[in-house]
C-alpha cells in the first residue's frame, strides 16, 4: 500500500475511531456518572515495541505500555496516549483490571490515540498498575532510533533500533530478511552465500556491574554491487551476536550506539579481531573474506554520580535570614573544560537541589556567599556530608561518588540588637529680663511677670477714693449748717 493510500486509510480509521469513542462514552455514562471535577491523570509510565529489529513500514507490531492509576483517581478521570504521526494503530476496545480482577477503566484505541477512562471503583480502592498493549504499524521510513508518544503532561519515547525501513524502496540486510512479511519480495541477494561474523560485547570499568542489563545496539553497514545494506543487533555485556550472509569482499562498518543510562556513562568502544580496524570515533571496519570473523568490542563503563545540596541557617538570627537569597557556586572541570554553576538558595524553604551527573571521582569546589542581612550578620558557612572537605573559609571540595550524596551548608547567623536612639538634651530655663517685676512663692518656682505694669492703676484708684471721700464730707457739713 502506498503512503498516500495508508494515510487515506488512517483518515477513514479516524472517523471509525470517533464513532467507537462516542459509543464508549455512551456506555460509560450508562454505568457510571463522571464527577464534574474529573481530571486528566498521567497513566502511562513507559512504552516498548515488542519486536526485534528490523522495523518495517506496513508490518504489524505490538505496542506495550505500563500504566498506573493512583489511589486518588476518581470515576471519570482519564489518561491518554497520543501516537506519533509515523505510527497508526488498529481500532480496539478493552478494560483495565485491578489485582482482584475488577474492571476499573475502559480503554479505546483509534489509529492515532489511546484513551482510558476510569469507571466505578470499589470502596477499598487503593490504586492499581498493569500493562496494556495494542497493535500498530509504521507509515513511513525513518533513520530515527526512537519515537515520541504524547501524554497529558509531556511525552514518552520508545526505542526503534536501526530506524524504520520501507521494503518497497529500501534494500534490507540479508540477515534480516527472515523478518520481512511474506508479501514483501526480496531480491536474490539473500540467497548469495557469504561470510558470517560474530561480535562479543565486553563492558569494562567500575560501571560493569551496573551495565549488566543494558542493551547495546550494534549497527552494521556494508556495500556490495553498488548497494548499501544495513541493520542492527542487540548484544548485552558478555553475550555474542552474529550476522550471516555478508558477501565476500563487502566493506563492512560496525558502530555501537551507546545508550543513555542513569548513573552510567560509556567511553569510546574499541573493536578487535582478524582484519578489523578500530577507529577513533568508536566504529570499526573490515572486509568480508568469506569465512567467519570473530570480533570483540570493549566498552568502558564509567560510574556517574550527582550530589544533593542543602542550605540551612542557625543561630539567633536564623529567622532574619529566612528570606535572604544566598548564592552557591559549584566549580569543576568536566570533559577537560572548566564549568561554573551558580544557584540561588533561601534557607527559609529548606533549599535543596540535585546537580547534574558527573563521572565518579570528579572534584567540585563549593562556595557560599554571605549577603548583607538587615538586623543580623552571617558567619562562615560550615559544610558537612560524605566525601566533603571543609576549608573553613566559606569554601569546600567534594569528590563525586555514585551514591547520590547529600551535602549540607550550615550558616551561623547572629542577630544584632538595634542601636537605641540618642536622648535629646533638656531645654534651657528662660532668664528673667532685668527690671521686670517678679512674683513668686518660697515653695514654688519664680516666674517672670507678664502683662502691663499695674502700679499706676492702683495709684489712680486710691486718688479717686480720696476724692470721693472729700466730696461726701463737704456735703455733710453743708447739711449741718
Amino acid at each position: 500500500m502506498s503512503h498516500a493510500a495508508e494515510r487515506r486509510e488512517r483518515s477513514h480509521a479516524t472517523g471509525v475511531g470517533a464513532i467507537i469513542s462516542i459509543a464508549v462514552t455512551v456506555l460509560a455514562s450508562a454505568t457510571t456518572t463522571a464527577p464534574a471535577n474529573a481530571t486528566d491523570i498521567a497513566g502511562v509510565t513507559d512504552i516498548e515495541i515488542m519486536s526485534d529489529a528490523p522495523y518495517l513500514t506496513g508490518a504489524d507490531y505490538q505496542i506495550s505500555a505500563n500504566w498506573v492509576l493512583p489511589a486518588e483517581a476518581s470515576p471519570g478521570d482519564a489518561f491518554t496516549l497520543e501516537l506519533p504521526d509515523a505510527l497508526a494503530a488498529d481500532d480496539a476496545m478493552f478494560d483495565l483490571h485491578d489485582a482482584d480482577g475488577q474492571a476499573i477503566s475502559r480503554c479505546t484505541v483509534t489509529n492515532s490515540e489511546l484513551t482510558c477512562v476510569v469507571g466505578q471503583l470499589t470502596t477499598a480502592w487503593g490504586g492499581a498498575t498493569g500493562t496494556l498493549s495494542f497493535t500498530a504499524r509504521f507509515l513511513e521510513a525513518s533513520t530515527a532510533e526512537s519515537i515520541q508518544f504524547g501524554t497529558g503532561d509531556g511525552s514518552i519515547s520508545a526505542l526503534v533500533p536501526g530506524g524504520v525501513h520501507d521494503p518497497a524502496n529500501d534494500t534490507l540486510p540479508p540477515a534480516d530478511r527472515t523478518s520481512v512479511p511474506s508479501a514483501v519480495t526480496t531480491n536474490d541477494q539473500a540467497e548469495r552465500a557469504g561470510e558470517s561474523f560474530t561480535v562479543t560485547t565486553n563492558v569494562t570499568g567500575r560501571g560493569k556491574e551496573r551495565a549488566a542489563t543494558v542493551d547495546f545496539v550494534l549497527s552494521y553497514t556494508y556495500v556490495f554491487d553498488f548497494q548499501t545494506f544495513d541493520g542492527s543487533v542487540v548484544i548485552r555485556d558478555g553475550a555474542t551476536g552474529g550476522i550471516d550472509g555478508v558477501p565476500e569482499g563487502a566493506a563492512v562498518t560496525l558502530r555501537e550506539y551507546l545508550p543513555t543510562t542513569v548513573g552510567l556513562n560509556f567511553g569510546t568502544p574499541v573493536f578487535a579481531g582478524p582484519g578489523v580496524t578500530s577507529n577513533d570515533d568508536g566504529s570499526a571496519s573490515f572486509t568480508a573474506s568469506g569465512s567467519t570473523t570473530a570480533i570483540s568490542v570493549d566498552i568502558p563503563a564509567i560510574l556517574m554520580g550527582r550530589y544533593g545540596f542543602e542550605l540551612d541557617a542557625t543561630g539567633s538570627g536564623a529567622d532574619l535570614a529566612a528570606g535572604t537569597a544566598y548564592t552557591v557556586t559549584a566549580s569543576t572541570t568536566f570533559d577537560g573544560e572548566p564549568e561554573n554553576h551558580t544557584f540561588t538558595m533561601y534557607p527559609a524553604f529548606g533549599s535543596f537541589f540535585y546537580t547534574q551527573e558527573y563521572p565518579e571521582g570528579t572534584v567540585v569546589t563549593l562556595t557560599v556567599n554571605s549577603p548583607a542581612i538587615d538586623g543580623a550578620t552571617s558567619g562562615i558557612p560550615r559544610f558537612t556530608g560524605p566525601s566533603i572537605v571543609d576549608h573553613g573559609d566559606g569554601t569546600a571540595t567534594y569528590t563525586v561518588t555514585s551514591n547520590a550524596d547529600s551535602i549540607v551548608a550550615i550558616i551561623p547567623v547572629t542577630a544584632v540588637p538595634p542601636t537605641p536612639p540618642a536622648t535629646p538634651a533638656p531645654a534651657p530655663t528662660p532668664t528673667p529680663t532685668a527690671g521686670s517685676p517678679v512674683v513668686g512663692h518660697a515653695n514654688r518656682t519664680t516666674l517672670a511677670q507678664t502683662g502691663s505694669d499695674s502700679a499706676p492703676l492702683i495709684a489712680a484708684a486710691v486718688a479717686l477714693l480720696l476724692a470721693g471721700g472729700f466730696v461726701l464730707l463737704a456735703r455733710r457739713r453743708r447739711t449741718t449748717v
